[in-house]
This record gives C-alpha cells, sequence and structure tokens, in this order.
C-alpha cells in the first residue's frame, strides 16, 4: 500500500468554463487531462456563473457532489443515443447530495457554487458514499465540542472531545476481476482521525510532534487522502472525528 496526502494549501488551481477547478488527484500520475489519458481523476471546482456548461467526457463516467448550495444539472443525450439515453433528464441536488452520468452527455448546471468530482473510465467499478461521522459514531462526545465547519475551525475541546471517543469502520468493497484499487477520503468540512492497518494517520487541525513509530498527517476541511494498493490486499480503515467525509473507491486495470 501507498498513500499520499494533497493538502489543501498546496492545491493548484486551473480556469475551466465556469470557473476555477484544484485537482486533488489523477491516475496514472503523469496523465493530461486535456488529452483525457486518465483512469479516473479527482477535484473541486468552484462556479461564478448562474448557467455552467460541463466539459465532454466521453468514455468516462462522472460523479458529482455540491459542496455548497444546490443546483440543478440538465442531462442531455450523446449523439447517437437511444431509449432511455436519449431522453433529457433534470436532477436537484442539495449540498452534500450526489448524482452519477455519463461524461458523455451534454450536461448544463444551474446555480453550481463549489463542487466535489470523480471523473472515471467507463471500464472501471466504483463507490461514492458521504460519511457523517457524528451519525457514525465517530463523533463521541459531540456534544462537548463547539459546531465543526464554521469558518473552518474546530476547537481544541472539540479535537480532545472527540479523539478519546471510539473509532469505527469504514466499509471497504472488493471487486473482483480488477488488479488496482484505490481509497480516498475527502475532508469536506471539520476534522477525522484515519485509522489504517497498524499506522496511525491523525486529521486534526494543529501540528504537534509525532513519535518517531507513527506516521501522523495533520489535515482540515479541504484536504484529500489517497491510498492506492493491490487487489487481495489486506486492507482496513477506521475513523473517529467531526465533520463530513466524502469516500470514493475506484477499482481498476491499468
Amino acid at each position: 500500500m501507498e498513500y499520499e496526502v494533497v493538502l489543501k494549501k498546496h492545491q493548484h488551481q486551473d480556469k475551466w468554463s465556469g470557473g476555477k477547478t484544484a485537482q486533488l488527484g489523477i491516475f496514472p500520475k503523469n496523465a493530461d487531462v486535456s488529452k483525457k489519458d486518465f483512469i479516473w481523476r479527482l477535484s473541486t471546482a468552484t462556479c461564478k456563473k448562474d448557467k455552467a456548461k460541463f466539459t465532454d467526457y466521453t468514455g468516462y463516467n462522472r460523479v458529482l457532489i455540491p459542496l455548497e448550495g444546490e443546483v440543478k444539472l440538465e442531462h442531455k443525450p450523446a449523439d447517437g443515443a437511444e431509449g432511455e439515453a436519449a431522453e433529457v433528464r433534470q436532477t436537484e441536488l442539495g449540498e452534500m447530495e450526489q448524482v452519477e452520468f455519463s461524461g458523455a452527455e451534454k450536461t448544463v448546471a444551474y446555480g453550481l457554487k463549489r463542487d466535489y468530482n470523480l471523473i472515471i473510465r467507463e471500464d472501471a467499478e466504483y463507490y461514492v458514499d458521504v460519511i457523517d461521522q457524528i451519525q457514525a459514531g465517530a463523533g463521541e462526545n459531540a456534544d462537548k465540542a463547539v459546531p465543526v465547519g464554521e469558518n473552518g475551525e474546530a476547537s481544541f475541546l472539540s479535537i480532545n472531545a472527540i479523539l478519546e471517543g471510539k473509532r469505527v469502520p469504514v466499509r471497504l468493497r472488493h471487486k473482483k476481476g480488477f488488479d488496482h484499487v484505490t481509497q480516498a477520503l475527502y475532508c469536506a468540512d471539520g476534522f477525522s482521525s484515519v485509522h489504517i492497518e497498524e499506522k496511525q494517520i491523525e486529521l486534526v487541525t494543529k501540528e504537534e510532534d509525532a513519535p518517531t513509530d507513527i506516521k501522523i498527517i495533520r489535515l482540515t476541511e479541504g484536504d484529500q487522502l489517497i491510498l492506492r494498493y493491490r487487489e487481495g490486499e489486506k486492507l482496513k480503515m477506521n475513523i473517529k472525528g467531526a465533520g463530513r467525509l466524502i469516500h470514493c473507491q475506484m477499482f481498476y486495470n491499468v
């Protein structure tokens, strides 16, 4: 297993037709989005237009989650589509709800402010879930915490109270027929402590010296954790914290 952490402060932003986008992860690492030679890509985007047209990604599937506000999507069928695929569809989403659609569809967004995106090749499999850590039980003692996500901050009392609570498992799926697996956790707001195998990766809001035998990485809202491993490797993941995580699981062959 190998992992990387993409801190929010290090995320490079590029322009797209509606505003700006920040790439959080891509495979292969040397892939070029403009050439569409990647297997999967994770990103966030902001939009300053009331109406924004999405880029064509024929050959890929897409998942979109609004991180702020509500959005309406209109999906026009790809050229040559037949049957149900030829019908114009509309989707209305609230904050942290998700929609899946084909990258070949001519999609337009209305009212989009900020979102999280997965674009993945059609021959790959994927699952995307939103984890509310309080509801999951990872935020035990959250009654002692200040609201998480306000101004992107949490108090030391909040951190200490929750990290003393219990850990809860994250469900890791398995799919036969694929050699490669990627697990990705995006901290949409708040903070989290993620425990992986015998190593501990802590996502908190203040840096402290860590014991030399434990790898500790501290992340706040907007940071992305990506783990890559081969099918057949055993991996366990547990979390505790407050706030919401977006969990993407991708299965693919190179």
